[in-house]
């Protein structure tokens, strides 16, 4: 019975000094990561505030926000939602999460730009994204997308996401494709092509998103970004944009 005891205290003593360290170093290192997924929110939104043709940013450099405070400036608060532990917007129909905040930028020529974070289920875990969606009048345009986070996908297969020969597959797409609903070609049946001019139209007005080429035995991933996307996009319907 005394060596019951005798072990039971010692796995009690080792189980407490585990559990000390383990939350020292939480402490240690959780303001670092925060600074990193920060700096990199920062940069996901520099990247999709960008023209999708010409690559040149679409608002002011000195605009551009730089730290948590200039980024803070721009929060979006529409009327109807709230941000409930960092969960800003879920659906019945989609699977994913859009975070909050959101952000609303203010462009030239009457023009407003939404930056919304958000991720769907991919093959490992979860496929973050950083989306931008131009306003003017009625017309709403999908301008930019960057991913954010992609860590559990295979590398080789569903990793290749971060390339930016797959990312610029999502973007742009005007507001026809984006009322169908994003898809895959190989869900919508649609061989793929080589004629860019075909890929952007069928892009734009039709939503199909042409991936299987570069993206072969990763449609789990690919699809994950969709999900996202159209996620992001019945979230700005619901919340009255455009108007």
């Amino acid at each position: 019975m005394r060596e019951y005891v005798k072990t039971g205290l010692v796995l009690m003593m080792i189980t407490l000094v585990a559990g000390f360290t383990l939350s020292l170093i939480y402490e240690l290192v959780k303001e670092p990561i925060a600074e990193a997924e920060l700096q990199e929110k920062l940069r996901a939104v520099r990247t999709v505030l960008k023209d999708p043709t010409t690559g040149q940013l679409i608002i002011e450099e000195d605009r551009i926000p730089y730290d948590r405070e200039s980024l803070e400036k721009y929060v979006w608060e529409p009327e109807g939602f709230e941000v409930v532990d960092g969960v800003l917007y879920t659906s019945a129909k989609i699977r994913g999460t859009v975070f909050g905040p959101a952000y609303k930028f203010d462009l030239v020529d009457d023009r407003v730009a939404y930056v919304l974070v958000g991720e769907s289920p991919g093959y490992g875990g979860p496929v973050s994204i950083v989306s931008s969606f131009v306003v003017k009048d009625s017309e709403i345009v999908l301008s930019g997308m960057e991913v954010i986070e992609y860590a559990q996908e295979t590398p080789g297969l569903g990793a290749n996401i971060s390339h930016e020969e797959v990312k610029d597959r999502y973007f742009p797409v005007d507001r026809p494709g984006l009322e169908t609903g994003l898809k895959l070609d190989k869900t919508a049946g649609v061989s793929p092509t080589t004629e860019k001019e075909l890929m952007d139209r069928r892009r734009r007005e039709e939503g199909i998103i042409q991936t299987s080429d570069v993206m072969t035995g990763a449609t789990i991933t690919a699809e994950s970004v969709v999900n996202a996307l159209n996620l992001m996009y019945e979230f700005l319907s619901e919340a009255g944009v455009p108007e």
